[in-house]
């Protein structure tokens, strides 16, 4: 996609943590066809149900690995960035909401992740000045609407 008249790669994230074996393992077992195809005739409430379950163990299984390991792998990064040609890489996954600066080879780049949509929504705002990260409270209708 362009941003500003600038390539900037979109990407949920989870493929940069190459160092999680666990939640690779989950994410291929997940996509796998048959897994899907069993998923998407499951009634409705019964897969907001198993979401539900497999986020929270995930979040429990996820508090118990040290950082670096639910971190992107650094060396993924500038690979990614490098494969598509970007010298902007906007990502979620790690929910850990910062503006990265990098330099890839000679060139100054940036990694932007947004947060989690928790208790808080998350969004990137771009214009002629550049690019900004901020987040906004949820109405109390909208969390409603979450649980």
């Amino acid at each position: 996609m362009q941003l500003n008249g600038e390539p900037v790669l979109l990407m949920h994230g989870d493929s940069l943590c190459t160092r999680d074996e666990g939640y690779i393992r989950m994410r291929r077992y997940l996509r796998h066809p048959l897994t899907l195809f069993i998923l998407r005739h499951l009634p409705l409430g019964t897969r907001h149900k198993l979401a539900r379950k497999l986020r929270n163990e995930s979040r429990a299984q996820t508090r118990m690995k040290a950082n670096d390991i639910v971190d992107v792998t650094p060396d993924e990064v500038p690979r990614i960035m490098q494969q598509f040609g970007v010298r902007t890489l906007v990502h979620g996954h790690t929910h850990r909401p910062a503006i990265h600066k990098l330099q890839i080879g000679d060139q100054a780049a940036r990694r932007i992740v947004l947060g989690d949509w928790d208790r808080q929504g998350w969004v990137l705002q771009v214009d002629e000045q550049g690019f900004n990260l901020s987040s906004f409270d949820f109405v109390p209708e909208t969390l409603a609407l979450l649980n």
